[in-house]
């Protein structure tokens, strides 16, 4: 049989792949930690707020963590555009491997209202969540 030299470097390339493509998120934002609210049985509309009001609660202690807890993935040069994550190592999403991501950037040239409206369209909601 001949192996032609494509064939002979085909571990090489599944070895590079694995190293540069599969491995690098195990290897992403090491030093960070945190945990997520799990999901939960809504059995009334008072179980309703409850809920609603952790979530709220999280999503502003998220935002209100020191940045030393999180790994800059992506700064823009002109400091526009700034993104960071941190992994889930605690509660119920602690085993999945994913990340929390926040960002903050600036949009010059328009009003606030307009962005907002925006991003309340379906097209503007896949440009936050794609």
């Amino acid at each position: 049989m001949v192996v032609t030299p494509y064939f002979s470097l085909l571990p090489l390339v599944v070895a590079v792949f694995v190293y540069c493509v599969v491995t690098p998120p195990t290897r992403w934002c090491k030093q960070t930690r945190g945990g997520l609210l799990g999901e939960e049985y809504i059995q009334s509309k008072q179980d309703a707020f409850n809920f609603a009001r952790r979530v709220v609660d999280e999503g502003y202690s998220i935002w209100d963590e020191p940045s030393t807890n999180w790994e800059t993935m992506f700064k823009a040069a002109d400091n526009k555009l700034h993104v960071e994550s941190r992994r889930i190592t605690e509660g119920p999403f602690a085993t999945s491997g994913i990340f929390v991501t926040r960002a903050t950037g600036t949009i010059t040239g328009a009003d606030a209202d307009a962005v907002y409206g925006h991003f309340i369209t379906p097209e503007g909601l896949l440009l936050l969540d794609p």
